[in-house]
Formats: C-alpha cells, sequence, structure tokens
C-alpha cells in the first residue's frame, strides 16, 4: 500500500479511488463482524420510547423555526420591496426559515 506524507498533495479523485477501493477490500469483513448483539442493540435503539419522543420534539421544533423564518421573511419582502423577483420572494425566505430553524434547535 503506498502512503502518502502530509505534505504531499493528493487530489480528490484519488483519495475517492482510495476510499472506495477500502471499501471494496473490506466488504465481507464489515459484514461478518456484526454480531447479534449489535443487532439487538440497534432495534432496541429504534424501539425506545424516549428516542421518538426527542425525535418529535426536535421535528417541532424545527417546523416551528422554519416557519416563523418563512412566513416572516416574505412578508417583510414583499412588504419591503413588491417588486423584487420570484427568485428573491422564494429564496430569501427558504434560507431564513433554515437558519431560524437552526437557530431554534440549538437553543
Amino acid at each position: 500500500a503506498r502512503t502518502y506524507s502530509s505534505t504531499q498533495h493528493i487530489s480528490v479523485n484519488t483519495l475517492n479511488m482510495l476510499a472506495v477501493k477500502h471499501l471494496i477490500k473490506n466488504r465481507h469483513t464489515l459484514t461478518k463482524t456484526r454480531s447479534r448483539h449489535q443487532i439487538r442493540n440497534i432495534s432496541s435503539f429504534w424501539n425506545s420510547s424516549n428516542v421518538w419522543k426527542r425525535a418529535s420534539n426536535d421535528t417541532m421544533r424545527c417546523l416551528i423555526g422554519c416557519s416563523i423564518g418563512d412566513l416572516s421573511a416574505m412578508y417583510y419582502l414583499q412588504t419591503a420591496v413588491p417588486d423584487a423577483s420570484m427568485l428573491v420572494l422564494m429564496g430569501v425566505p427558504m434560507a431564513c426559515g433554515k437558519d431560524k430553524s437552526a437557530l431554534i434547535n440549538i437553543l
């Protein structure tokens, strides 16, 4: 196997090729190493009511934040800049909704 020092320049294509070769080479060991105990832990994770409660709370906060950001930006743009293009009227509210959603999920 060829090793690269940290000062050598490696192209993205070379890195992708090396990653694919590694995955193909180790594919059979990745599937064989998963034990019944690990599979049981994964299924218990998805059957946990605490996981679903947290997921539902996160989803609710995400939807509320996105709605607040979208609607407030649309209202502002349509009242402050009524002759803006459709790209601006749709793009800016989407970005504001995403940002407001992220902010609410962080807090």
